[in-house]
């Protein structure tokens, strides 16, 4: 692991030329390598800062050099280094190298090897002339005198990259396609601009990629969703052997292949031609048509691209959750490496949108690894590399390197379950002892922590979410229950904070469940688990707030239907500020409210009738009553217009509330998208209501340092200075807001150079209506 005081900011070339040690230098070194490799000449200093404290020190490809050839290689060496005609030797050595070169240039292989051969054998310590002979051997197609020939020169000389290139073809021809990817990539690493390098680390990636899916072994595995599942066998009879589905005669859908590829093209030209809400459309509907034809491998393939040019689609239009969701759908499948790349690329730019900067840079490197050329991911990593604070960097660099260390993801999970199903053996006693079976998850003992990583964290409660979620698409609902609640024990044993989005879902989906089932104590339990981290989590709002609505109506006592009902009202009242356009919460918490108000009706004639009553809360609760139960006189639930009418009436003066609260309070807004969700809210606000709330965020520059101020709230601000144009007393705040807090947001200049002719006219009048005429080149207008 790397050491927790060491961190990225503190390497640079003074640190670097500071260090006596080995240690802290290939520290720095992992450290640069898992921030993405693009620090070159900071990473060629520290290699050579460890050269020159340790002269032994070489940076090699992970391929493993025969060890019979290197122990050769080393007895050659000390040997000639003997010889009293070593430098005679060497100019003979040199000589027949150069003849074997000009044999080679005249395709006269049988001579080359001769020279290279004799070279060879005047000085052994040479090793081009190794590299020569391989490279005549590659052109005969002898593959294995390729390798021994490589092998040599790379024991002779450790970063001899011809050598490491022509073994690297060598192994590919021999479909060794593991062993020559790591040769080309460690050529990469020290050639990154090598484009054919790069190209041939392409197909060997391709290669690999075909290779797991073809070898089946002794395993089954049947097409689903794109993904390979191992296929259950019931055996009915022990004699008879079942047909692997691979060997079986799959039906031929070629016609219907070529159809939804020519519509698919089609869909693809009015992309490029900026059409996306169109064609998501139909591609969704393309999507459906291709589903019928799952179980073909070439249809999966299809699916992933055309899940790809979805989430294109919605990156234009900024819609980056949907990017996130649909690219999580392609890596969830066994696809190609250039599908996969382009997943990763797309769900990294937008999760760079979103400002999740640690989990964009972590799929960047993931697009680096599958292509290694690729500038979108250069670039990308080196925006986020200015960004990032040193905590966001250890996190990525942490993940990463848990990443590097997994092969494969079934590893992960055998690792994952081994710890938790593993018991201690106990000393055998001559009695017979009864079947015990492994521990399950649900029979963690509570308190107990296993020394998990995140990610393997992360696997088994995925594993876990997606078995409830079968278990609940089947009205199983029990079932589902069970599964999620091991999946809750299990995170509260071995907590991990960046899986605690999967621990709050595991916990929202159960209480969906429990109140299917009427367990609403279970379900405000659970819920509260959620809102006492996470008090805006709206799934978790709305099922307590059911929840207490629905033990209120069941409760006979009326001081406890009114706590209730109170509770599961402020749950309502918070979700609907939360979420204005949520008509569903809207309902009910007008229904709600209604039966409250009906409750403290009867609960007020209650107290009148006993001599104890306290005064002061009548006071104190007088005013609400009397506008609840006017709200509760003349309702009539059969009539929808009446009920749409108090529903509006209820969104309208919430909003109100929540204008003139965000005024009085002037509390600046923590991040972006706080801003942005409060000036939607403005939008039903007056004009100089939207000026004044604009003009007291003067953390502006701050919330858009990293991301793009959207452009219809910048026109929200525009049309709200215009229709203020007469009003002399907005001069002071609108000149603040156009001349020192818009311009300073991130990428101003790119976002007015957008704007169309319209706009810019009203951005014009707007400017000189507030003699701001000197603003004009700042907004690009003419």
């Amino acid at each position: 692991m790397i050491s927790d005081d060491l961190t990225l900011e503190k390497i640079d070339f003074e640190w670097v030329n500071s260090q006596t040690k080995v240690a802290p230098l290939k520290k720095a070194l992992k450290l640069l390598e898992l921030d993405g490799n693009y620090y070159t000449d900071l990473i060629k200093a520290v290699e050579e800062k460890l050269v020159s404290i340790d002269p032994k020190y070489t940076k090699t490809s992970e391929v493993v050099i025969d060890p019979v050839v290197k122990k050769q290689a080393q007895i050659d060496v000390e040997k000639w280094a003997e010889n009293p005609t070593l430098e005679k030797n060497k100019r003979l050595a040199e000589q027949e190298k150069n003849k074997g070169n000009e044999a080679l240039k005249s395709n006269d292989f049988k001579e080359a090897i001769n020279y290279y051969t004799q070279s060879i054998q005047f000085d052994r310590q040479m090793a081009p002339s190794y590299c020569n002979r391989a490279l005549v051997y590659l052109k005969l197609k002898d593959y294995q005198n390729v390798i021994t020939d490589c092998d040599y020169a790379i024991a002779l000389q450790p970063d001899y990259t011809k050598a490491y290139h022509r073994r690297g073809k060598a192994y590919f021809a021999l479909k060794q396609y593991d062993k020559a990817y790591l040769d080309f990539k460690f050529i990469l690493q020290v050639e990154p601009d090598n484009n054919e390098v790069n190209g041939e680390l392409r197909e060997c990636r391709k290669f690999l990629t075909e290779q797991q899916i073809n070898s089946a072994e002794n395993k089954q595995f049947i097409e689903k969703q794109g993904g390979f599942k191992k296929v259950q066998i019931v055996e009915e009879d022990e004699e008879e052997e079942e047909i692997p589905i691979s060997k079986q005669k799959q039906p031929d859908f070629s016609k219907e292949y070529d159809e939804i590829m020519s519509k698919k093209n089609e869909i693809t030209n009015r992309i490029q031609k900026g059409a996306y809400s169109q064609s998501i459309v139909e591609l969704i509907e393309l999507l459906k048509e291709n589903q019928k034809y799952i179980d073909q491998h070439r249809f999966v393939e299809l699916r992933a691209v055309l899940l790809s040019n979805l989430a294109y689609c919605h990156l234009q239009l900024q819609e980056y959750q949907k990017v996130i969701e649909y690219c999580g759908n392609i890596l969830e499948d066994n696809i190609a490496w250039d599908i996969k790349t382009k997943a990763y690329l797309r769900r990294g730019m937008a999760y760079e949108r979103l400002d999740k900067v640690v989990l964009s840079k972590l799929d960047f490197l993931r697009v680096k690894d599958l292509d290694p050329g690729n500038q979108q991911a250069s670039q990308a990593l080196h925006r986020l590399s200015k960004i990032m604070s040193q905590e966001e960097n250890n996190k990525a660099a942490k993940i990463r390197e848990e990443e590097q260390n997994k092969q494969e993801i079934g590893q992960q999970s055998r690792k994952v379950e081994q710890p938790i199903q593993k018991k201690k053996e106990e000393p055998q006693s001559n009695q017979q002892q009864p079947v015990t079976t492994k521990k399950p998850i649900q029979e963690v003992d509570e308190g107990q922590k296993l020394q998990l990583s995140d990610a393997e964290i992360s696997i088994q409660l995925g594993k876990l979410k997606e078995q409830g979620n079968g278990h609940y698409k089947a009205q199983e609902i029990e079932k589902a229950i069970q599964v999620w609640g091991e999946g809750i024990k299990f995170y509260e044993a071995n907590p991990a904070p960046s899986q605690i989005h999967l621990y709050y879902q595991l916990l929202t989906n159960s209480c969906l469940c429990l109140s299917q089932l009427n367990s609403n104590n279970q379900v405000i339990e659970l819920a509260s688990k959620v809102l006492v981290k996470d008090q805006n989590n709206q799934k978790a709002l709305y099922r307590r707030g059911v929840a207490y609505a629905t033990l209120a109506q069941a409760s006979q006592k009326l001081e406890e239907q009114n706590e209730l009902f109170e509770n599961g009202r402020k749950d309502l009242e918070r979700l609907v500020y939360l979420d204005s356009e949520n008509k569903q919460a809207k309902e009910k918490l007008l229904e709600v409210q209604k039966q409250h108000a009906e409750c403290r009706v009867k609960l007020k004639k209650n107290q009148e009738s006993q001599p104890r009553q306290d005064k002061k809360d009548e006071q104190n609760n007088s005013q609400q009553e009397k506008t609840e139960q006017q709200q509760a006189k003349g309702q009539q639930p059969k009539q929808k217009s009446v009920n749409q009418q108090q529903i509006d009436q209820i969104g309208q003066n919430l909003t109100v509330n929540v204008i003139q609260d965000l005024l009085n309070k002037k509390q600046l807004p923590e991040t972006a998208t706080i801003f942005e969700k409060n000036m939607n809210t403005f939008k039903k606000a007056t004009p100089s209501q939207i000026i004044d709330y604009v003009f007291q965020v003067d953390n502006l520059q701050q919330l858009y340092s990293k991301k793009d101020l959207p452009t219809d709230i910048l026109f929200l601000i525009i049309n709200a200075g215009l229709a203020l144009k007469q009003d002399n007393s907005y001069n002071e705040k609108l000149t603040t807001i156009l001349r020192d807090r818009l311009p300073k947001t991130h990428k101003f200049d790119l976002c007015v150079n957008m704007f169309t002719k319209k706009e810019k006219a009203l951005i014009k009048e707007l400017l000189e209506c507030h003699s701001l005429n000197d603003l004009f080149s700042i907004y690009q207008i003419k």
